[in-house]
């Protein structure tokens, strides 16, 4: 993620003495143009991370962000064995137990149906 609009917001956080979780919180979402739609995504993500504290309940993790987009991927570890990435991890501690299994489940249906309906 590093050079998108999440880790320039990101890195121009402040401290937060408050506790719970990392000493990073995000700062106000920088006016980006959006070029094509992933800059339009990305813009989009981080006016709605504004405010939230990295660590926290909202955004255990950086892969946490996009929950309630549905575009995240859930962490495998989280619930086994927990993640050793912590706020780092790419992948969302958001999601519920099994979650990583079941879209898996879905994503083989569906490409089932494709190949049945050839």
């Amino acid at each position: 993620l590093e050079g998108s609009a999440w880790s320039r917001t990101c890195s121009a956080g402040t401290s937060d003495t408050s506790g719970g979780g990392s000493s990073l919180t995000t700062a106000a979402a920088p006016q980006l143009h959006a070029a094509s739609p992933a800059d339009a995504a990305e813009e989009a993500l981080a006016q709605a991370l504004s405010g939230m504290t990295l660590g926290g309940k909202q955004l255990p993790s950086i892969g946490s962000a996009a929950h309630g987009s549905g575009m995240c991927k859930p962490c495998a570890f989280v619930f086994k064995s927990g993640c050793e990435v912590g706020v780092n991890c790419r992948f969302c501690h958001l999601c519920e137990r099994g979650e990583k299994k079941r879209r898996k489940r879905e994503h083989k249906a569906v490409k089932r149906a494709v190949w049945e309906a050839r």
